[in-house]
Formats: C-alpha cells, sequence, structure tokens
C-alpha cells in the first residue's frame, strides 16, 4: 500500500518564506521603531530624574536633543547634538571635569539657579558690575541685586554653610549682593547612562524583529 500526501499552496509558502528572507536582509523598519522607542525612554529618564541626571529645559536642553540615525544597513545609533552629552552618559576623561581654559570652573549656583534649574547667566561675563570674593572653601562670584532698601528695613543676610555673606552698605542704603557662581578647579564627574540598552528594551526589539520578519508588519 502506498500513502500519497499532496501539499497545496507551495508557491505560496516559498512566496512568503522569500520575502521573510528579504526582510530579514534590511531591518531598518523595526530598527525605526526601536530607535524611537530609546529615544521616548531616554526622555522619560532625562524628565523624571531617576538615575541621577535631569534635563534643565526640555525643549532645547539635553531631554529635547536626544534622536537616532541608522548610519548604516542593520545599524542603530541613539544620541545627541549636544557638546556634553558624551562625557553625561560615560563621564568625563579621568572621571573629573577641568576648565579647559583658565584655572576654574564656574558653577551656577544660589540666586543663578531659577526654579527649574535654569541659569541666569552662563558666565560672570554676563554679569554686569559682578565682582569675585574668596573664601576658604574656594571662589564665590557675586552679582548686585538692583533692588536696594533703606537702612534697617527688608535687611537680610545670605549665608553659606555657615559663613555670613551678603550685606554691604553704602550711606543710608543697603545693597544685598547676590551669590551666582561657584570657582572650583575641578569637579568629579558621573557616568549617569541615560541611554541604554536593557533586558526588557532586548524584549521589545525581539517582538519588532518577529512581526517585521515573519509578518512584514511595521
Amino acid at each position: 500500500m502506498q500513502l500519497r500526501i499532496r501539499f497545496e499552496g507551495g508557491d505560496e509558502v516559498r512566496a512568503d518564506l522569500a520575502a521573510s528572507e528579504r526582510r530579514a536582509e534590511d531591518l531598518g523598519v523595526p530598527l525605526r521603531l526601536l530607535g524611537l522607542h530609546h529615544q521616548r525612554k531616554a526622555q522619560r529618564i532625562l524628565r523624571s530624574g531617576e538615575r541621577g541626571i535631569r534635563s534643565r529645559n526640555p525643549s532645547s536642553g539635553l531631554e529635547g536633543s536626544i534622536t537616532f540615525t541608522l548610519p548604516a544597513l542593520n545599524e542603530l545609533e541613539v544620541g545627541s547634538n549636544k557638546a556634553y552629552a558624551a562625557s553625561q552618559q560615560f563621564g568625563p576623561p579621568g572621571g573629573v571635569y577641568r576648565p579647559v581654559k583658565g584655572q576654574f570652573l564656574t558653577i551656577p549656583i544660589a540666586d543663578n539657579v531659577g526654579a527649574r534649574g535654569n541659569p541666569k547667566y552662563d558666565s560672570p561675563r554676563e554679569v554686569p558690575d559682578g565682582f569675585f570674593f574668596r573664601s576658604k572653601r574656594g571662589g564665590l562670584f557675586f552679582g548686585r541685586d538692583l533692588g536696594k532698601t533703606k537702612k534697617g528695613k527688608g535687611r537680610r543676610r545670605k549665608k553659606i554653610k555657615g559663613q555670613a555673606l551678603g550685606d554691604v552698605m553704602f550711606g543710608d542704603v543697603m545693597e544685598t549682593m547676590e551669590l551666582l557662581f561657584v570657582l572650583v578647579r575641578e569637579v568629579v564627574g558621573t557616568d549617569y547612562m541615560y541611554v541604554t540598552h536593557d533586558d526588557e528594551d532586548q524584549t521589545v526589539w525581539d517582538q519588532l524583529a518577529v512581526n517585521w520578519v515573519l509578518y512584514g508588519k511595521r
């Protein structure tokens, strides 16, 4: 006795397999979706501050600069056009930030930092009539508050780690100083790794690749 089996739709199966093979050779479609996934993930991390770094400005800061490209066949790059993005991701060379020019780094602090963490002045050079103050802890840079009060009215003093600073008397008026920058020779950096491909991201990629290669889903 002989048993004959005839398979129907063989041509369609071969065509489907050939199409899957072509799609497997060019993974641009799922890679773009993965790039969008990583872009949104990095922006969420920078927005929330969950890894110790928070973007100061959602639109023009580090968060808004995150993008992705496909530089070559089956390759994906996620990055930023900000000059400091790499050092925030991997940390500075040698683990320490040092001034490129001059002797000190100028770091915005106190009155120079707004509610959203954005500095009013990016550099002491932008401050009209500002001045330096040398303390035991390092250099400080002040600007003069334009709002003056008469002697004895609204008097206040600034304190920095227990050290009283702040009031300068000029005749019958008091001028209040604004603390804008601290000057240091170096700052220890941190590798925040705000862009990473983790296990859950691999799961996302596996599903995207299967949907594309087997079913042609975009």
